[in-house]
């Protein structure tokens, strides 16, 4: 219904993420990134498990999360390649994520994508194109990074 979208601010190398009200800031005095906004790239290589193919030929996948995420029920993420769920009804037939206190679950057809192994193949797929699925999520503590680089914008000359 309300799918919290990821927001990238770049500048130069810079990359600040925001999902909902949860963003990555940066303070010019100190040179420092504070991130809100985690990253977890699913490579094909993760520990998968198929929890269960329901009726509408959903098979529900599911992934730990990371240890720095916040791990408690609907915890604020978004998703490269699945529209989030809020609620995780057996009985659906809409293919998409969600998440539960220490696991993301991904919904798919299971005619298409219906084994960890075809899953996991999916999955290394879309990494290997260049395109892997990606989710963001709220991290439990902020994390200070130092940013060293000194380029941000580069002088454009105009053609007047």
């Amino acid at each position: 219904e309300n799918p919290i979208e990821s927001v990238f601010y770049r500048q130069g190398d810079m990359v600040l993420r925001r999902v909902g009200d949860y963003a990555d800031s940066y303070d010019a005095t100190t040179d420092q990134i504070t991130r809100r906004v985690g990253v977890l790239v699913l490579k094909g290589d993760e520990p998968v498990r198929l929890q269960s193919i329901n009726s509408y030929n959903i098979a529900n996948f599911y992934i730990a999360k990371p240890s720095d995420a916040v791990q408690t029920s609907d915890s604020l993420f978004s998703s490269s390649h699945f529209m989030r769920q809020r609620t995780l009804i057996a009985e659906t037939t809409t293919p998409g994520m969600l998440d539960s206190s220490q696991i993301f679950y991904i919904r798919l057809y299971s005619n298409i994508i219906g084994t960890v192994n075809s899953f996991k193949q999916y999955l290394a797929e879309q990494f290997q194109a260049g395109s892997p699925v990606t989710i963001y999520y709220r991290l439990a503590t902020p994390v200070v990074e130092n940013w060293t680089e000194t380029t941000y914008n580069q002088y454009m000359p105009s053609n007047n």
